[in-house]
């Protein structure tokens, strides 16, 4: 069924989540070079979890151009987001079913996109070939304690390349720090599985001809760690920014690879959004 057949069939938020993902996500997805978690917690706390909510944005991220690339590059981080007391939300990071009735857990499956990898985005890629973004399946699971909110997500890409399996843990903390601010305070790692770290960090024999590059077997293991700390201010019942600051330091199979230029990378990010 086509998205717009889908929007016509049944206008709910269901079908207009779904039909505004196929729309966006190519353009949103921005991992695995932005972290999409803490700018979707960031926005959760501006919103009103109580009542359905609408969310429009735009914003941009100063990133590394590929992840273990030494070259930055601003990209748009555009945001369409629905959240309320139903099941279904929508994000940057794509869209999830809440299975769970306990308002202190959630969790779920969830439907996504990733972006790939261009040959043209480093020096050390010429040669490797390039990796297709692609539709991701997975699930999450999300606990709060508190202040306190862990996470873990599973994500597979289905019918792209890679078709790899990736598994994020994460906690972070909210803070007020008045009527108009809250601070987000987290950390995170990132596992993959071996044909994920081989895709986008490997050096199979062709790639080895073609680049230059020494031939290089990257195995499953703890691809990368990370800590942000995200500022969200509210100018108005409507209207609010985040601004993010980020580090990940890969590591392990990952970090060794003949295509990592640097292994410590940073990122910034800015939103600013209108909320209905």
């Amino acid at each position: 069924m086509q998205a717009a057949t889908l929007l016509r069939a049944n206008p709910g938020p269901l079908s207009l989540g779904i039909f505004t993902l196929l729309l966006v996500q190519p353009v949103m997805a921005v991992n695995p070079i932005i972290d999409s978690n803490p700018i979707e917690r960031s926005i959760e706390l501006a919103q009103n979890e109580s009542k359905e909510t609408w969310t429009l944005g735009l914003g941009a991220a100063w990133v590394p151009r590929y992840e273990g690339g030494d070259d930055y590059e601003f990209r748009p981080v555009p945001l369409i987001g629905y959240s309320g007391a139903g099941r279904f939300s929508l994000g940057i990071g794509g869209l999830r079913y809440n299975l769970s009735s306990n308002g202190a857990f959630e969790f779920g499956p969830t439907l996504g996109y990733s972006r790939g990898r261009k040959e043209n985005d480093g020096a050390l890629l010429s040669g490797v070939g390039e990796i297709d973004g692609g539709v991701d399946v997975g699930f999450y699971a999300q606990g709060k304690i508190a202040a306190w909110t862990l996470q873990a997500n599973v994500i597979r890409g289905v019918g792209s390349a890679p078709e790899g399996t990736r598994v994020r843990l994460g906690i972070d903390h909210g803070n007020e720090l008045g009527k108009d601010d809250q601070l987000l305070v987290g950390a995170s790692l990132t596992w993959t599985d071996d044909k994920y770290t081989h895709a986008f960090f490997g050096i199979n024999d062709a790639q080895s001809l073609n680049s230059g590059l020494p031939i290089y077997s990257a195995g499953a293991g703890i691809k990368s760690f990370g800590a942000n700390v995200d500022w969200v201010h509210s100018f108005s019942p409507a209207w609010f920014t985040t601004f993010g600051v980020s580090v990940k330091r890969l590591t392990g199979d990952a970090a060794d690879s003949p295509i990592v230029a640097e292994e410590t990378a940073f990122g910034v990010s800015a939103i600013v959004a209108f909320r209905f």
